[in-house]
């Protein structure tokens, strides 16, 4: 089966919950037989979480294979009750790290490294090393999309897509409106599946969604045109199905932390 990738983004602030959105969808999926991982994708430059504040970013999780990661990391194998690698978590460090050392050991052969390809194609190669053999890639964006911070990695997602247009890939975007009611979730999803449609010059179909609150809204964007569905809330019979295994996942990790 040909790997498919889920994007998780958030279009507030840090730290609302996008970890536990990643890993409950995670989980479910595990659940209905697909072999699913997790990739968490943090903005910093830093190279790993070992030298943050944990007051300003939380508790660093270790990995088996000796990483120091960013505390969802944790989540994510508490929620699929499996051990991960330190390459399921991405920075922004790393990436720069390995193209300069690639370009200081003659790697790129006198070319001009420039963002795109070389950054891009970095991103790209790492998520298909880490997702190879799975059925189902969920990719965790950290930050916010419009931080000058996420903008390049939101590219590397793009030109993974660009690269490889017959991976397809489905854009999950939450919102918090309680704690910013003057966004604009449709806007903010839309800008980065636009982009995705320029790059892509096959012209299919690129999917996604975003979540406000107990409502969800599914796009289509088909060329330049676009489709907003209306407005589905949670409690609804045609997706409280979706609520139902979420509430059901919380119960049993509760239960497996709590003892």
């Amino acid at each position: 089966m040909q790997t498919r990738f889920i994007m998780v983004t958030g279009g507030v602030i840090s730290g609302v919950g996008k970890g536990v959105t990643t890993a409950s969808l995670g989980r479910i999926l595990k659940e209905y037989g697909y072999k699913t991982t997790l990739i968490k994708i943090d903005p910093y430059v830093n190279y790993d979480a070992g030298t943050l504040r944990p007051t300003e970013h939380g508790e660093v999780w270790v990995t088996d294979d000796g990483g120091e990661i960013d505390q969802d990391l944790g989540t994510y194998e508490r929620f699929l009750n499996e051990n991960l690698s330190k390459r399921n978590n991405i920075t922004t460090g790393q990436i720069y790290k390995a193209v300069i050392d690639r370009e200081r050991a003659g790697g790129y052969l006198g070319q001009t490294v420039q963002f795109i390809p070389h950054i891009t194609d970095e991103i790209k190669n790492r998520i298909l090393q880490v997702s190879n053999g799975y059925d189902i890639a969920i990719i965790e964006l950290g930050g916010t999309v419009g931080d000058y911070e996420l903008s390049g990695i939101v590219y590397g997602m793009i030109a993974k897509g660009f690269r490889d247009p017959d991976l397809p890939y489905f854009c999950m975007h939450e919102y918090k409106r309680s704690v910013d009611n003057q966004g604009t979730p449709d806007a903010q999803v839309l800008a980065a599946m636009l982009v995705a449609r320029e790059q892509n010059k096959n012209q299919k179909p690129i999917y996604g969604l975003y979540i406000v609150g107990l409502i969800w809204n599914f796009i289509v964007l088909n060329g330049g045109e676009y489709c907003i569905s209306k407005n589905y809330d949670a409690s609804d019979d045609d997706i409280f199905e979706i609520f139902k295994m979420l509430k059901a996942v919380k119960v049993i990790i509760y239960k497996n932390l709590l003892g």
